[in-house]
């Protein structure tokens, strides 16, 4: 059964483990690579991850919340929510982001994760959302076109210092 959180001080090893496999799948698949994170104290990454929630440290950047996709106490996927709308980088990269382990995919869990989200968003009060995602990803196009999103256009980013193509899909939420 599915079950999507915030992290909690007994996931440290299922972290462990997810990034492990993240850490693996971001040679070969470049989409991986953002949701990589290499900490040295869990402790000190979930009270950060909570802080995020109020303050990010940049008047550019949004307050985010991290949740988690766990299949019998194992991560398999990970969900961010991007709650200030307004901010620039919001503005460019969008609400939510999300990643499946490889081998999970296919089998709902983004689905599910973004059904999640799209409630989280709702309760907050907002009334659409902006998710991106790069032009070559067929396989997140045409999820979120299953989601009821619609492709407002592709434009060209630098994001982490690459160059790339994102397909922004707006979903309403009323």
């Amino acid at each position: 059964m599915l079950e999507i959180r915030q992290l909690q001080l007994n996931d440290a090893l299922a972290f462990e483990r997810f990034q492990a496999s993240l850490l693996a799948e971001a040679k070969n698949n470049p989409f991986v690579e953002p949701f990589v994170t290499t900490i040295t104290s869990f402790t000190q990454f979930l009270e950060r991850s909570k802080q995020c929630e109020f303050s990010v440290g940049n008047s550019a950047w949004s307050i985010f919340s991290s949740y988690y996709a766990f299949i019998d106490g194992e991560i398999v996927g990970k969900l961010q929510c991007f709650w200030q709308s307004d901010k620039a980088d919001i503005k460019r990269i969008g609400n939510i982001g999300y990643i499946t382990l490889a081998s999970h995919r296919r089998q709902g869990i983004a689905e599910k994760m973004l059904s999640f989200a799209l409630e989280q968003f709702k309760e907050r009060g907002h009334q659409k959302v902006l998710v991106t995602a790069p032009e070559n990803n067929l396989p997140s196009r045409s999820l979120l076109e299953k989601i009821g999103g619609q492709l407002e256009g592709i434009v060209r980013e630098t994001y982490r210092g690459q160059d790339i193509q994102l397909a922004r899909y707006w979903i309403d939420l009323e």
